[in-house]
């Protein structure tokens, strides 16, 4: 089929299952969207269209799938996510008014813990699959369910045996395998995750989710070359494949020399992806290539002092002309590059002499000024922040704290308001350039792992690390050092979950630094 048959067809479908909806037939305008999508999946307004049918049709499960697949492409729709987690609330009811009437019915268990482990309400969803399992205990296909729940917990060794005994029933299932290597990478080994994803790929050969999580594995285990080999499936996943630059020019991964060529340079990823790769951006330059970067806004000011021969771009409407294209997490397999140190040391970055000379003056003061971020966003990951109440024990005589991070949780916005010394600069922070400016006035930056780690440790500027047991896989296994930034030191959680543990090292670190 061509692709304006392919249109053409399309735009007859939407338009039909408008009709049809205006008929009362919301069955048969459903059906008509899902011949749409199954011309083109990737036309994500009309997963949203779906799912608001299949709400209307009492097809719960199915339409909380749907508005999934939308907010992948639409994060941030709102009023989406909002019909989204009403529709779980009511489903969620709708399976417990069920259960009133029969509470031994295994299917409505499972059903409603499905929904709730969609909705991160992992405990109440293990609770329904653990009683499910109690009314049946040969419903083997539960295990899988559990353990993706025990895992949403942080029960990992749990989650690991539940999926073990789901793959001794489904060997060949390869959801299970993946969230099996995942679970053993969160446990922090990494040798047995690669095996374990090994394992996958002996039924699924080019599996790209399996192979982008065996780099991770590499990476941890210093194996860099193998890692960002492999690496490169990442644009085969669902995650990463709508990310991928609408250029026309050939992909560089070093195959050729850029010399003398337009080489536009582009950010994929988060913004803490894109601090550490920017230390690349010159060796292209260094190179011969004219460099276009391509960047987050937000960034494009800072990023100016990566040096001359790189022209920053902020996100323009349209591509300008090249002659090739890269991203930046690419960058290391096109320079031939294999160890973090054998790139540019630090800093890479350099705060601007205007913004800091607009950015007001830090109050004098005798002790330390430190600036701290403990959560990596509002509505982030809980296993990899803290609640500002646990940082009390840094919270000393003889330092000042400024507030770094811009989206305060909810649940910190009271204990924030109660702590006088700790300052919220926000007002001051327009951009990451600004952030810059204020972190070359401060003692030492305390941070989860955030985009601020990232600026401090591109910046050159002490910052000390708050670390998940598990770690990720650019920190390595263990150790206080990193070879990514040598002015980071590294605090991880002695046990998965104990934040607590973690904050006492850095309170003591706190106390011997510099005799402090």
């Amino acid at each position: 089929m061509s692709h304006i048959d392919g249109l053409e067809q399309i735009i007859a479908l939407v338009g039909r299952s408008a009709s049809l909806r205006q008929e009362g037939r919301t069955e048969a305008a459903l059906g008509c969207l899902q011949q749409a999508l199954a011309v083109n999946p990737r036309l994500y307004p009309l997963h949203l269209n779906c799912a608001r049918l299949m709400a209307e049709l009492g097809c719960y499960e199915e339409a909380i799938a749907a508005y999934g697949r939308y907010l992948r492409d639409a994060p941030d729709d709102g009023e989406a996510a909002a019909q989204c987690r009403q529709l779980q609330q009511e489903a969620e009811e709708h399976y417990g008014t069920l259960l009133e009437i029969d509470r031994d019915n295994v299917d409505f268990h499972v059903l409603r813990g499905n929904i709730r482990l969609g909705a991160g309400r992992a405990a109440a969803a293990l609770a329904d699959f653990d009683q499910a399992r109690r009314l049946d205990p040969r419903c083997w296909g539960l295990e899988a369910r559990r353990g993706a729940a025990l895992a949403a917990l942080y029960r990992h060794e749990e989650a690991l045996a539940a999926l073990d005994r789901a793959l001794e029933r489904e060997p060949g299932n390869l959801q299970v395998r993946l969230q099996r290597g995942r679970v053993l990478q969160a446990l922090g080994r990494w040798e047995a995750a690669f095996a374990s994803y090994e394992q996958l790929l002996c039924f699924h050969l080019d599996h790209p989710e399996a192979l982008v999580e065996q780099a991770h594995c590499c990476f941890a285990l210093g194996r860099w070359r193998a890692g960002w080999q492999r690496y490169e499936w990442r644009w085969e996943t669902r995650q990463m494949a709508d990310a991928w630059l609408p250029s026309n020019a050939p992909l560089w991964l070093g195959r050729h020399s850029p010399e003398g060529r337009t080489v536009l340079l582009w950010a994929e990823q988060g913004l803490g992806d894109t601090l550490q790769f920017l230390r690349y951006v010159p060796r292209v330059a260094a190179l011969g290539a004219r460099v276009l970067l391509l960047l987050p806004p937000s960034l494009a000011a800072l990023a100016a002092s990566l040096g001359p021969g790189i022209e920053v771009l902020p996100a323009p409407a349209e591509l300008p002309p090249h002659d090739l294209h890269c991203p930046l997490l690419s960058l290391p397999l096109a320079l031939g590059l294999c160890r973090p140190e054998e790139g540019p040391g630090t800093p890479y970055l350099r705060a601007s002499p205007e913004r800091a000379a607009r950015m007001p003056v830090l109050p004098a003061f005798q002790g330390r000024r430190i600036g701290l971020v403990w959560s990596a966003k509002a509505d982030g990951d809980a296993g990899r922040n803290l609640a500002l109440a646990q940082l009390q024990p840094l919270l000393g005589p003889g330092r000042r704290f400024y507030c770094l991070q811009q989206m305060i949780p909810a649940a910190d916005q009271e204990a924030l308001a109660a702590l006088p010394q700790l300052q919220r600069v926000d007002e001051w922070l327009e951009d990451w350039a600004d952030t810059a400016a204020l972190v070359q006035q401060l003692d030492l930056v305390i941070s989860v792992d955030t985009a601020v780690a990232h600026l401090a440790g591109a910046l050159g500027r002490p910052c000390w690390l708050l670390l998940q047991h598990g770690g990720e896989w650019r920190w390595g296994r263990q150790g206080a050092a990193t070879s990514w930034y040598t002015s980071l030191r590294l605090f991880r959680q002695p046990a998965w979950g104990d934040w607590d543990g973690a904050v006492a090292q850095v309170a003591a670190a706190l106390a011997d630094w510099r005799g402090g």
